[in-house]
């Protein structure tokens, strides 16, 4: 894999002659060889670390493992359409990095930015990176019911490399956390270290998954929205103002591919899914 790579070899020493036998320039030539070889491998990379979850975490959808509960199934259906139209839009494009973002906070950023980066890298040869942006609510760690030491904002503030802030979640999906930052976190995210950072993601995943900040009131998600590739708003069903979504997505201009309708009620009992249910659930009815 193209980050967790293998370190070369040092190169053999070069046997000198008796110093009476060598020239000057000959002995420099010689010594300095070593040097540069050694110069150009690439640093031994620390073993990955690992975030071991403890399964059922809840509000996690992307997939389902026994007992499954009826009201996941249709959660975690259209959590595959979502995941089939994302992916083949960003694929087409060429996109990498993706923006998830709402007009105000709590219309459920965190749950959609999760479940995505787990559908994800159910996708055969599609490496995910899942990463909390939202420095002053970060709740992906919450989500997953880990305790983190390092994150963005380490990584960006003391220099920590990308290997101290990203855990593995699967063989296909790491994550990079973040801690909470009260104050200059606009000016974190606005500064060449963040730009730095996605360059080295976009080199070794194929989609980045942005867990980000609202729109409004703060400054953050705007920031952000230039640097990435695309962008999604979440809309949620009932609360949010419908002017304020437009000017959301006024702000995400030509990085906006999507909106997603958050919360929306569906009877379970009729149309499509209604007639899966119960073959998902274990409670189909015999046919008479």
């Amino acid at each position: 894999m193209g980050f967790f790579y293998q370190a070369l070899k040092k190169a053999a020493g070069v046997e000198p002659g008796t110093a009476e036998e060598l020239t000057e320039d000959t002995r420099l030539e010689m010594e300095a060889e070593p040097r540069r070889e050694i110069e150009a491998a690439p640093r031994q990379p620390k073993p990955r670390r690992r975030f071991d979850l403890k399964f059922p975490i809840e509000s996690l959808v992307a997939f389902l493992a026994p007992p499954v509960k009826d009201e996941n199934v249709v959660a975690m259906e259209q959590c595959r359409v979502l995941r089939a139209r994302i992916w083949e839009t960003m694929r087409k494009k060429n996109l990498k990095t993706l923006l998830i973002t709402s007009a105000m906070p709590a219309e459920g950023k965190t749950l959609l930015s999760v479940n995505l980066a787990f559908a994800m890298s159910q996708i055969e040869g599609v490496r995910v990176l899942l990463v909390g942006v939202d420095m002053r609510r970060p709740s992906v760690a919450e989500f997953l019911g880990v305790s983190p030491d390092k994150g963005l904002n380490t990584y960006i503030q003391n220099g920590d490399s990308f290997e101290d802030v990203c855990w593995e979640l699967s063989p296909t999906l790491d994550v990079v956390p973040t801690l909470p930052v009260d104050e200059n976190s606009a000016e974190l995210l606005h500064g060449q270290q963040m730009i730095q950072f996605l360059e080295e993601a976009k080199r070794n995943y194929d989609v980045i998954i942005m867990d980000g900040p609202p729109l409004f009131p703060i400054v953050d998600a705007q920031v952000l929205a230039p640097l990435v590739d695309a962008a999604v708003l979440i809309v949620r069903a009932g609360k949010t103002p419908y002017e304020l979504s437009r000017q959301g997505a006024d702000l995400l201009k030509s990085k906006l591919i999507g909106t997603i309708l958050n919360g929306a009620a569906i009877n379970k009992q009729s149309g499509y899914y209604g007639g899966y249910y119960g073959r998902y659930s274990g409670k189909a009815q015999k046919k008479k």
